[in-house]
């Protein structure tokens, strides 16, 4: 018999956070599930630690394989997954005893394809929850839906307001998905390394066949900040391009399923949005002097992608510091952009 909901966690030397969050798995209040941690070539004693857990509870398979990166790590956990749903869980998290079963529940009620609810950032002193402008419960179905799909993949009009969210509706994790849906569309997670976040271009193929879905705007599930080691701390090199790829991907991928125009305008805007995390991540690159680091935010801001979406960017939804900010992406004022971008990568650790 299958299980309701198969939990998919990829597992790289993250021992020191482990124990925190498969407990929080094995204590789920829905008990019938399958957890499916992968360990992706751990170098630390995340192996040991999981094959203590396997010998305890029999819901727990653990899949030891060479080292692949978290997108092919999720595609082997996909292949496997026997439940109904699906959800992923990153190591270093965790989630409230009762997340599985408050989405699972509402997935059966309503019916959907995808159900979500938002997350909680933590910290090693407090967190700060992360809500977005829906009611406590969303059904979204039919133009609502559709909406849902395009906030995904950019936002338009007011909603550029709040740069810093522009990732907070394509994250993977707080989240069911059906499994037949994803595995009848062959939906998987294409390399980081080709395409720097495998998580937006998962979920635009993801929603793109589905019906109906339901967001929680509630914090179920904890995203931990404190890991120094994480992939969305330390400095990408060769982001521009990854995510130049990404947005190719993205707007060829609208174009074959003919979505309208809402659609491109909203990558369009996405492009421009995302400069913030290409100018935070140079500024993270400890190797580089100050100079070195203007020079190349300026040759990043000269990319023809990123020059074409800013003739079309309207600053005036924007609040003032954000508005400064862009000003100078879209005019290519890079030691300014350097500057303002130096102090809100101080300032995101707390954000």
């Amino acid at each position: 018999m299958e299980p309701k909901v198969s939990v998919i966690v990829p597992v790289y030397n993250t021992s020191k956070y482990l124990i925190r969050c498969v407990d929080s798995l094995i204590n789920q209040t829905l008990k019938d599930i399958e957890i499916i941690l992968l360990n992706d070539g751990s170098t630390d004693d995340s192996l040991k630690i999981l094959r203590e857990y396997e010998e305890k509870d029999f819901r727990i398979k653990v899949i030891d394989k060479e080292n692949e990166g978290v997108s092919e790590t999720r595609n082997k956990g996909i292949s496997l997954a026997t439940g109904e749903y699906l959800s992923f869980v990153d190591s270093d998290d965790w989630i409230d005893e009762d997340m599985i079963s408050k989405l699972y529940m509402s997935a059966k009620e309503n019916n959907c394809d995808i159900v979500m609810c938002t997350y909680r950032k933590e910290y090693e002193n407090g967190g700060k929850d992360r809500l977005l402008a829906y009611r406590d419960i969303e059904v979204l179905e039919g133009e609502e839906l559709e909406n849902f799909k395009r906030r995904i993949v950019g936002p338009i009009g007011e909603e550029i307001r709040d740069p810093s969210s522009l990732d907070s509706l394509s994250i993977s994790c707080g989240r069911l998905y059906r499994t037949e849906l994803i595995k009848r569309n062959n939906v998987k997670y294409t390399d980081m390394k080709t395409i720097g976040n495998e998580d937006c271009l998962f979920n635009v193929r993801a929603f793109n066949s589905a019906d109906k879905a339901i967001y929680f705007n509630k914090p179920l599930y904890h995203y931990w900040k404190g890991n120094e080691n994480s992939l969305t701390t330390v400095h990408k090199r060769g982001l521009e391009n990854k995510w130049e790829n990404l947005y190719k991907i993205m707007s060829q991928f609208l174009t074959d399923n003919k979505r309208e125009k809402g659609f491109h305008e909203a990558l369009n805007n996405r492009i421009c949005l995302s400069t913030l995390g290409l100018i935070i991540n140079e500024c993270s690159d400890k190797e580089k002097s100050p100079t070195k680091k203007v020079k190349s935010i300026k040759k990043t801001l000269r990319s023809d992608y990123i020059k074409e979406a800013f003739k079309e960017f309207n600053l005036e939804y924007l609040p003032i510091h954000w508005r400064l900010f862009y000003f100078f992406n879209k005019h290519n004022i890079a030691f300014m952009s350097y500057f303002m971008g130096t102090t809100i990568n101080h300032l995101r650790r707390y954000a």
